[in-house]
């Protein structure tokens, strides 16, 4: 049920180097995600990052050009099935709104998943063109480490900080099958909204829905497969 997974660990069994991009191949779909601006070397110095890392060796910075997405790919059509999308993420500020997840293509609204945070610290689920569901003020927090979900059973979803409910659960009978799905990670697919920070342990499952109660967050990294 795993379609994408990512640890963002600098080691050469998770990374290629192809012309002029980085591919982070720790995945089980058919997508893999790309550094996709500048050349090989250029994308990866300074984007792996010791010091500020929730598990492993590693995070990778996120912020600027250098915007971390996968190809388009049928893998992440969730249909009107049951989902999980999540990660850990790492705020230096909120000022920008940033987008934490966004499986929007470039310049384009409707029946897709996406993530936000405000400059308030309200974590956000954005479907068609709306914020379905809404986060406290300060919810999320500057210079730490956040659990980010958001996950769906028949027609409820869910959005989850730390293993917290926010806001009210979504009824959503949405039909996420938009052609041209792809993943953005800490940028919409035109390079706004852009997130200031890091991020480790992208995990997306289809067909099952990992969070429908509050939960402790897991204080390993995600199993491979």
């Amino acid at each position: 049920s795993v379609v994408g997974l990512w640890h963002f660990q600098p080691n050469s069994a998770e990374i290629v180097a192809t012309g002029s991009e980085l591919s982070i191949f720790k995945n089980r779909g058919t997508s893999s995600v790309s550094i996709g601006v500048g050349s090989a070397s250029s994308a990866f110095t300074g984007r792996f990052d010791s010091a500020t890392k929730k598990f492993g060796t590693h995070s990778f910075k996120l912020g600027g050009t250098v915007v971390p997405y996968t190809a388009v790919t049928s893998d992440f059509q969730m249909g009107t099935g049951d989902f999980t999308i999540e990660g850990w993420f790492y705020f230096n500020s909120l000022t920008s709104a940033p987008i934490v997840m966004d499986f929007r293509p470039a310049s384009t609204n409707g029946a897709y998943p996406a993530l936000y945070v405000n400059s308030s610290g309200s974590l956000r689920y954005y479907v068609n063109t709306a914020d379905r569901i809404t986060g406290a003020n300060s919810g999320v927090t500057t210079g730490a480490w956040h659990h980010i979900a958001v996950a769906r059973t028949s027609t409820s979803t869910y959005l989850w900080l730390n293993g917290v409910q926010q806001g009210s659960t979504f009824s959503d009978s949405t039909n996420y099958n938009g052609s041209n799905t792809r993943l953005y990670v800490g940028v919409t697919g035109t390079v706004l909204a852009v997130l200031d920070g890091y991020v480790q342990e992208i995990r997306i499952t289809k067909g099952v829905c990992r969070y429908s109660a509050s939960f402790t967050p897991s204080v390993t990294r995600f199993p491979d497969w």
